[in-house]
């Protein structure tokens, strides 16, 4: 019974893979977007820590 269960999950994974791969599939994201001072890549909409107190470079 246990055998049973497992392998129509299985098929059942199978067929929805089939399924997502003719619609496309997962798109790509968007390029990160960095910030133009230091490239550091940019979390949220707050400031940059390269801008604060601490500038080393």
């Amino acid at each position: 019974m246990l055998v049973k269960v497992v392998l129509l999950f299985l098929l059942g994974m199978a067929a929805l893979a089939m399924v997502f791969k003719q619609l496309g599939g997962r798109k790509r994201l968007s390029k990160p977007v960095t910030c133009p001072r230091c490239g550091r890549h940019r979390i949220g909409n707050g400031p940059c820590p390269c801008g604060t107190a601490r500038n080393k470079g």
